[in-house]
């Protein structure tokens, strides 16, 4: 192991980097505890050392959803004047009535440090998540008592032999099966009653509920059940003491290797997996990864903020200032030391590797026990608002002048985005890789093209009269014409079929569709729905006719359909489910959307429209996401979330046959990857699905190509169509009507 470690510094030394005093620290911490540093340290430390023996001693065999008060600092206040008070250590509390927990500062003179460790057994987790606060912090209940999921083990019995799922959907991965008989404890139900949360060998599976007995008072479980403190609010202070051995005031959480979980720390949500440490620092939430991974969802989107990395929230929920952050880990080395029953895996610090200057190298993380990995920066892409009004107003406009838009014909090139001039652009992938868009600082995304492939429209925030406004160029962009002028939003442009493009705006207070005619000198944009809901996400009809879209002025959303010639509107869906991203297929005949059942999770839909029969067609128990249809209209793409990391499908119309088109090995057979295959799309008038994924040599997402026939057959190997080292290429579009990907499912909120 020794020699294994001189080669590796040996390696990083020709790389350009040194090794910092913390690197050869932390590898005698992963052989060795330094609590005898502690010893010689004096009071400080020894109070530091004594807090970690009491929470190991105090808190050991922790039920979940509980609070224990584990060292001699802490209190708390309980919901609806209940008599929970967590005041002596040793105390344990239900957190389902607590409201709020309070740790005191590290006081040498007082000789005190308030400790607690938290339990939550987060709603669809199989293992409890652990959250221990240290010090000066303060941690609020967001959950209500009424609204807590807290399930209770009931015994149930197998009456038949019965298939125990990964998800609660008959269409997601078959783990194993039990025979009639079998006895097994189950906890949840479905919103539905179809689905039981069973406990099988250690694991949490799903099973059809009518294969077994009993589970009649399960508690219900959905996408949006939460455990309590699993949404939380906290507040930590700045660390006051002067004892270098001291963790700050902070929380870290942690949940098992290799699983993840979501929590709602100060109202945004955060996927956990496995060990993250958050504090407040002002008015901003700061999160560095210790272990693993953590996935946030900022405005719909999802970033990783891999091992290593620190990241800043502010108070309008943007994450910024991205960095390896070497000395803010160093601060919490100390909970290497942690006693082992503290935690459900013991936690040891990742040593970072800062390069020397020559040559500007990147910083290495060495996980304990792996190899060197190099910090993937998350994808900071661009997401327009989704809010309402205030009222636009019209801007000074430059003349239009009359564009031609001639037949229709199949480019040989797609369009991505990517960030490789240090913003974000649209490009042609050709030989010579074309910058479209050529904005300057500014973002340029969503993307359609004309049918004669001579002109793009796309959504840009390069004026700061206006925010976010509509453009078009032409195909090699040369020639950059203004659509939009307004103070309002203006967004979502989609080309249709002859010379009208529809978008969206917010400039009347709400969000309705436009059209603009491109080949009408001094148009005007046109309003064509009129309803005090919010009326987005047009797609055109083959003919050019008939925009479908989505609203909610039914108060959920619900799929129509606007005649252009009389302006008649016809709802296509009526139910208390959300009905969202309308996608038509090239003959016309048919509509796929996705729909949010009552279990929380979107699953892809399809309506005759001649006489409006509807067939659910995917039932995986996870949500379908960016859904495309076809050239030949005879199977969908899709990515849906598949274990840790999303994977691309095709789903044959026919025979509802599905295939994973990105799980592959290097012998051409299926097999699970640690990638996010992501956004698939088509090239015009081919079966080659398009899609973004990380599955590269420095992390970065690139542009990937598959061909998915036959769907009997085994995976494909994808072709990568990018390749660039300091960028991200995401979000292609290969089907000239419309790219909804990088919408990433912003809605507006309902009224």
């Amino acid at each position: 192991m020794q020699i294994k470690h001189v080669a590796l510094i040996a390696i990083l030394l020709v790389l350009g980097l040194v090794i910092t005093p913390q690197f050869s620290q932390a590898q005698n911490m992963q052989n060795d505890t330094h609590l005898e540093n502690y010893q010689a340290g004096g009071t400080c430390s020894q109070l530091v050392r004594q807090a970690f023996f009491e929470l190991g001693s105090n808190c050991a065999g922790q039920e979940s959803n509980t609070a224990c008060y584990a060292f001699n600092a802490a209190s708390s206040v309980a919901f609806n004047d209940q008599s929970l008070s967590l005041s002596t250590p040793g105390d344990t509390v239900d957190l389902t009535n607590l409201a709020s927990i309070q740790t005191e500062p590290l006081n040498t003179a007082t000789n005190t440090f308030g400790v607690v460790k938290v339990t939550i057994q987060v709603s669809a987790a199989q293992y409890p998540v652990t959250v221990l606060m240290f010090g000066a912090a303060t941690l609020e209940n967001a959950v209500l008592p009424q609204d807590a999921f807290v399930p209770v083990m009931t015994q149930v019995q197998a009456t038949t032999e019965s298939a125990l799922h990964s998800a609660a959907g008959k269409d997601s991965v078959v783990v194993t099966s039990v025979t009639s008989g079998t006895a097994l404890e189950a906890d949840a139900i479905t919103a539905d009653g179809q689905w039981l949360r069973v406990y099988y060998n250690g694991q949490l599976l799903w099973a059809k509920a009518s294969d077994f007995d009993g589970g009649d008072d399960l508690a219900v479980l959905t996408k949006d059940s939460k455990a309590p403190f699993q949404a939380f609010n906290f507040e930590t202070t700045t660390n006051i003491t002067d004892c270098t051995d001291a963790p700050p005031p902070v929380l870290m959480i942690q949940n098992p290797n290799e699983t993840t979980v979501e929590l709602v720390i100060n109202g945004t949500p955060v996927e956990i997996g496995s060990t993250i440490f958050v504090r407040t620092i002002d008015d901003t939430l700061r999160l560095t990864t210790g272990e693993g991974h953590a996935l946030l969802y900022p405005n719909a989107d999802r970033v990783e903020v891999p091992l290593g990395i620190t990241a800043e929230v502010n108070s309008a929920g943007t994450w910024q200032n991205w960095s390896v952050m070497s000395q803010e880990l160093d601060q919490y080395r100390a909970f290497d030391d942690l006693p082992s029953n503290v935690l459900a895996e013991p936690y040891t610090s990742p040593a970072i590797l800062q390069g020397s200057g020559v040559g500007k190298p990147t910083p290495i993380i060495l996980p304990p026990g792996s190899t060197p990995t190099t910090p993937t920066p998350p994808l900071d892409f661009p997401t327009p608002p989704v809010t309402f009004g205030p009222l636009g107003s019209a801007l000074d406009r430059v003349p239009w002048e009359a564009l031609t838009i001639g037949a229709a014909v199949c480019p040989d090139w797609v369009l991505f985005h990517s960030d490789l001039d240090l913003d974000w652009d649209i490009y042609r992938l050709d030989s010579a890789e074309t910058n479209i868009s050529n904005g300057n600082g500014s973002n340029d995304i969503q993307p359609s093209y004309s049918i004669d492939t001579e002109w793009i429209t796309f959504t840009s925030d390069r004026n700061r009269d206006g925010a976010w406004e509509i453009y078009v160029a032409d195909n090699e962009g040369k020639e950059q014409l203004r659509v939009t002028y307004n103070t309002g939003v203006d967004v979502n442009p989609v080309w249709g079929p002859a010379s009208l493009i529809a978008f969206e705006s917010n400039r009347d207070g709400n969000w309705e569709l436009y059209t603009f005619d491109v080949s009408v000198s001094g148009a005007l944009p046109v309003r064509v729905t009129e309803d005090p809901a919010s009326d987005i996400n047009a797609f055109w009809s083959p003919d050019g006719e008939t925009i479908y879209f989505q609203s909610d002025r039914d108060d959920d959303w619900e799929i129509y359909a606007l005649d252009l010639a009389t302006g008649d509107v016809t709802q296509l869906t009526d139910n208390d489910l959300e009905d969202q991203n309308p996608v038509v297929s090239h003959d016309g005949s048919f509509l796929i959307w996705v729909q949010r059942d009552v279990n929380g999770v979107y699953n892809l839909w399809q309506m005759d429209l001649a006489n409006g029969e509807t067939e659910q067609l995917t039932d995986l128990g996870v949500d379908v996401v960016g859904h495309h249809i076809a050239p030949d209209d005879t199977f969908i793409a899709y990515a849906a979330l598949d274990g840790q990391d999303y994977d691309v499908y095709a789903l044959e119309l026919e025979t509802k046959r599905i295939k994973n088109l990105t799980q592959v090995s290097e012998q051409g057979l299926d097999e699970a990857d640690e990638f996010d295959d992501y956004a698939p799309n088509f090239r015009c008038d081919s079966p080659d699905v398009l899609y973004h994924s990380n599955n590269t040599e420095n992390g970065n997402r690139e542009i990937f190509q598959v061909n998915p026939l036959p769907i009997t057959g085994a995976s494909n190997r994808p072709t990568q169509l990018t390749s660039h080292e300091d960028a991200n290429d995401v979000y292609p579009l290969g089907d000239p009507r419309e790219e909804i990907n990088s919408r990433e499912g912003q809605v507006p909120r309902h009224p």
